[in-house]
């Protein structure tokens, strides 16, 4: 009888008992067939032949906190090897640019260049000037006529009011007058402003890009910095289970863990080339370049006094520049308006000159086309007494008359023919 199993049970009992010792379906995850070997069975024994089923081995899965924990802390920790591989490469920068600048011929031509940048900066700030200069009288011309377009708009607004009384109810709508152009002056100072942009731009970038060794900054090479250790939580295969059911936590594993392999590999290279300088060589540079060095430091900050003069001066031209664009979009709306007002009186005028010539045709259809005196067609018609004669009729009678005055041969009412009223109906008419 096998020992598992009780002798008083009968044989069904014992078949039951194995089947509830069994795994469930959940629990089973290998399914092996065994042959039993018949020798060793004795003939009390209950014998289940058919499989034998291995328990599966359950790992519980860990919480989304401790998840969510574990990612958060190997987040930072690849943060860590980041922040860590950034301080080795400033410091390896840093020393290789040392060394470099501290070789002798690097420094002859790196004093060349400083001269030519100082060359520059004496340019620029020349051309900074004048640019002000120019700027100011332009502003200062531009608002002596502005003064000017106001004068004249006074003018024009009241020859408006004047001539616009005689057609109060017939004038024309006019159309706004388009934006004038820029005025040349504004156009040439504009295209410098620009320049000056495109300057400031290329100087600024001169700037950044050049690069000075200070004593104190080189000192402090001669000590490498001290590297903070990176720690990483401890990997339990609850947490791949927790990783692997959660789709969100899965893919940021994964992105992390791609990104600890970059920035791993990237730290081997970087802090083989950091381990392998040697402060001791560029001290032995300082100590021999120290005299140049502090001349070479004295020099630089006259030049970064320089520069701080004409960065305040480039920021005078921009404030310049919003005047002038300001001054000009004034300018454009004096003229604007005075050239609305000069539509405005020529249309008016143009109104007026129609009316009077409607008015003199019908009046030439309708008064005497005769001279009374000499019964032919009025060649210049002159009106004095409300009758109208030839001149060289009206002037006959001022020489038969002499000191007389002379009587109109229409209604003989006597008065002075000198001063003759013209008769518009008879004139020409006006173009």
């Amino acid at each position: 009888m096998s020992e598992n199993q009780p002798e008083h049970l009968s044989k069904t009992e014992n078949v039951n008992i194995l089947k509830r010792r069994q795994p469930s379906v959940e629990e089973r995850d290998v399914v092996v067939f065994k042959k039993p070997n018949l020798d060793e069975i004795d003939d009390d024994d209950v014998v289940f032949i058919g499989e034998f089923i291995a328990p599966k081995v359950t790992v519980k899965k860990a919480s989304e906190e401790e998840v969510k924990k574990f990612i958060n802390s190997y987040e930072e920790s690849i943060k860590g090897i980041e922040k860590q591989t950034a301080i080795m490469q400033k410091y390896k920068d840093d020393f290789d640019f040392s060394m470099w600048y501290t070789n002798q011929e690097n420094m002859k031509a790196l004093k060349g260049e400083r001269e030519k940048f100082m060359t520059m900066m004496d340019q620029l700030a020349g051309a900074q000037m004048s640019l002000l200069e120019d700027s100011n009288c332009i502003v200062e011309d531009s608002r002596k006529m502005m003064d000017q377009l106001r004068i004249k708009i006074a003018q024009e607004q009241e020859f408006y009011k004047r001539i616009s009384l005689c057609v109060p109810n017939n004038i024309l709508n006019v159309t706004k007058s388009s934006k004038p152009e820029i005025p040349e002056n504004f156009q040439r100072i504009l295209k410098r402003f620009d320049e000056m942009e495109e300057w400031s731009f290329g100087f600024l970038l001169s700037r950044v890009t050049r690069k000075v060794l200070f004593l104190d900054d080189a000192m402090k090479l001669l000590t490498k910095p001290e590297l903070a250790a990176v720690k990483f939580e401890s990997w339990t295969p609850e947490l791949g289970v927790g990783i692997e059911q959660n789709s969100v936590f899965k893919f940021r594993f994964t992105k992390l863990n791609d990104d600890e392999n970059f920035h791993h590999h990237k730290w081997k290279i970087i802090s083989a080339a950091y381990s392998s300088k040697s402060p001791e060589e560029l001290k032995r540079r300082l100590d021999e370049h120290k005299s140049v060095l502090e001349e070479e430091e004295r020099e630089e900050n006259k030049v970064k006094s320089y520069i701080t003069k004409i960065l305040n001066q480039f920021e005078k031209v921009k404030l310049q520049f919003v005047l002038v664009k300001q001054q000009l979009e004034k300018h454009q709306k004096v003229q604007s308006e005075l050239d609305e007002i000069e539509k405005s009186v020529k249309s008016v005028q143009d109104l007026i000159r129609e009316q009077f010539n409607t008015v003199q045709q019908e009046q030439f259809n309708t008064v005497q086309q005769e001279c009374p005196v000499c019964l032919l067609d009025f060649t210049n018609g002159i009106n004095k007494c409300g009758h109208t004669t030839c001149n060289s009729c009206s002037q006959t009678l001022v020489d038969i008359t002499k000191l007389n005055k002379p009587q109109c041969p229409v209604c003989r009412k006597k008065h002075l023919l000198k001063k003759f009223t013209p008769n518009f109906g008879l004139m020409p008419k006006p173009t």
